[in-house]
């Protein structure tokens, strides 16, 4: 539609850019997201008195694209055990801190020893790793809220686990990230769900249908997830 003036799109021109999107096998999700500036973009227009009407809101539900939710598998204890037993060594200690903690993966990955008390056993949660961008590679950046910075106790096993992942790491500066790659830089969530959760949980026989969940372990008031809610969104590498 580029070569065609604002007020001379059509909502069936835009129904045929739909069907342009889902011919080229792109998922609902992707294609609703183009339709969010455009979206703007018409009710700028329309604000301003460029166009009397929106043809996006015209569209008819058939022709948008659907987003449909799947159902989240949440794991007891019996397939969290075998989840770590089948996880490769270098992403066990992330996964375990994924489910005994309820971090969100962006702090899990944002993590440098500095963060990590483990002689009390404490984890304070004060920045997160940002998404990479084209020419934008991730980086260390504060949560965005003063809210969202927290104090986890570490249980004793996982503390163990902790203390055992950086006496075996090349990289355990004060400043070096806890979970890296081998040439230190940090740990992307991409490799890291499909490297480390992923391949654990085919390797455990629980990649069925939906992606495995792991099922938080409360740690008492104040500490790990602070809703029902943010433990669903956050507890492990859901999948996208």
């Amino acid at each position: 539609m580029g070569h065609k003036r604002l007020p001379d799109i059509t909502t069936d021109d835009i129904a045929a850019m739909i069907g342009r999107l889902r011919a080229q096998g792109l998922a609902p999700k992707t294609i609703n997201g183009s339709l969010v500036p455009l979206g703007r973009i018409f009710a700028h227009a329309l604000r301003r008195g460029y166009i009397t009407d929106n043809p996006l809101r015209r569209l008819e539900q058939h022709e948008r694209p659907r987003i449909q939710k799947r159902d989240q598998r949440v794991l007891d204890h019996d397939e969290i055990a075998r989840l770590l037993d089948a996880s490769l060594p270098r992403y066990r200690p992330l996964l375990a801190m994924a489910i005994y903690t309820g971090m969100r993966h962006s702090e899990l990955l944002g993590l440098t020893w500095a963060d990590l008390d483990l002689e009390t056993g404490l984890i304070h949660v004060r920045y997160q790793l940002s998404r990479a961008r084209l020419h934008n590679p991730a980086r260390r950046v504060r949560l965005k809220t003063n809210a969202a910075a927290r104090d986890i106790p570490l249980l004793p096993q996982l503390n163990a686990l902790l203390k055992r992942h950086k006496l075996a790491s090349r990289h355990s500066a004060h400043n070096d990230s806890v979970f890296t790659t081998a040439e230190g830089g940090p740990l992307y969530c991409g490799n890291a769900e499909k490297r480390g959760l992923r391949r654990a949980a085919n390797n455990a026989g629980l990649n069925t249908e939906g992606s495995p969940q792991t099922g938080g372990v409360s740690q008492g008031p104040g500490t790990g997830p602070r809703s029902s809610a943010e433990r669903e969104r956050s507890i492990a590498f859901v999948g996208n």
